[in-house]
């Protein structure tokens, strides 16, 4: 029997599939629907139209089958059963808890963290130093991890005699409870986690490399704007709509080397109401190394962003 590490097939969910049933029971069907016809030519109508709807189900259903084992568009168990085929497995992050009072369930790692990895193993199967098995052993170690980012030196840096040096930045999900509960006796809370990383990469790294891996820097930046809603526009509707247009955007900025932009800033400013809008901070675009991570700042104790609704103006002007 091989030692190689192999997914339990008969132990995934099943999946979504097309119900079968038996002859007698569309004979049935179509005879209920078609009872009510009076007329010849209405129950030939009546006929095609039953028919042509159950032909549209019927493709309808196999387009949902094939999306099922696409891994483009798979989702929830049909996705497991997918990535299965690449010798991936869904990742635990939080398990359930039947015990508790009311039962709670398992927290599993999400579809498009599941795509990725799929899409990484394949590079997984190369030992010679690849960026990418490096991004799927390291994402692989722990579901509690957002973004890798992976820095390898050039070959003119590295001297023909010596290891070059890898280092490999984690970002860890700042939403995702802990599965494991790290050690509290160790000052550094995730020091669990980057040792599980380390741990994973030393068993397939190539022997000219060695592994250093570490926490992403926060680069702390504020968000304050002012917009200036048009004339006969809701202020509340307005405030909503550019804060969770804002907040979509904050999320999108916390990944490793995502540059801020103001661009991207006025675009969320910008919606459907506004007719002015102000951005006071950030002040200028900013490059962010890929071994640091956007975050926004709370040093200040004010809220973060903030946005200010100021009144009409009766002659439009550009943000600035």
């Amino acid at each position: 029997m091989s030692v190689f590490p192999v997914i339990d097939l008969a132990g995934l969910r099943s999946p979504v599939l097309a119900d079968a049933p038996d002859r007698e029971a569309i004979v049935a069907e179509l005879k209920r629907q078609l009872c009510h016809a009076d007329v010849e030519e209405v129950m030939i109508d009546r006929i095609m139209h039953v028919f042509a709807s159950r032909e549209l189900a019927l493709r309808e259903r196999v387009d949902e089958a094939l999306k099922a084992v696409m891994l483009a568009s798979a989702g929830g168990s049909d996705l497991d059963h997918t990535v299965a085929l690449y010798g991936v497995k869904r990742l635990i992050v939080k398990p359930a808890d039947p015990e508790a009072s009311p039962p709670v369930d398992a927290i599993l790692e999400s579809d498009e963290r599941l795509r990725l990895r799929a899409r990484l193993s394949l590079a997984a199967l190369s030992q010679a130093g690849c960026q990418g098995a490096y991004l799927f052993q390291a994402l692989s170690a722990s579901p509690h991890i957002r973004d890798v980012s992976i820095q390898v030196p050039n070959v003119t840096q590295t001297r023909a005699d010596r290891q070059r040096e890898v280092q490999i930045t984690i970002l860890l999900d700042p939403d995702a409870p802990l599965a494991d509960e790290p050690d509290k006796s160790s000052q550094d809370p995730h020091q669990e986690i980057i040792t599980k990383v380390e741990e994973a990469l030393s068993e397939v790294c190539s022997i000219t490399d060695r592994i250093a891996v570490k926490l992403a820097n926060p680069y702390p930046y504020d968000v304050r704007a002012s917009v200036t809603p048009a004339s006969g526009a809701d202020e509340r509707q307005i405030k909503q709509a550019v804060t969770a247009a804002l907040a979509r955007l904050v999320v999108q900025n916390h990944r490793l080397g995502k540059p801020i932009l103001r661009s991207e800033f006025f675009a969320a400013l910008y919606q459907p109401g506004v007719e002015r809008a102000t951005l006071g901070a950030p002040k200028a675009d900013r490059a962010i190394p890929m071994d640091t991570v956007a975050v926004l700042s709370t040093a200040s104790g004010r809220d973060n962003p903030v946005i200010e609704i100021k009144a009409g103006n009766a002659h439009g002007q550009s943000g600035t």
